[in-house]
């Protein structure tokens, strides 16, 4: 069965999600923790927030 999608793909002229702009769009970023089991003491998310265009930053504690 040949497939149809592939030659967009192969052209380049491909249209995938990531290249969706919808009117008030906002991009989200998660980070994770590179090192498994670690204990986390503190974080300190004020510079992130200072950051130019950030609106929020979250954080989940699991501790809570």
């Amino acid at each position: 069965m040949k497939r149809v999608e592939d030659p967009r793909l192969i052209k380049g002229i491909g249209t995938y999600v990531d290249d969706l702009v919808l009117p008030g769009m906002r991009h989200a970023l998660l980070l994770r923790s590179p090192y498994a089991h670690a204990k986390i003491n503190s974080i300190n998310t004020d510079a992130a927030k200072a950051a130019p265009g950030v609106i929020d930053v979250f954080y989940w504690d699991r501790r809570e």
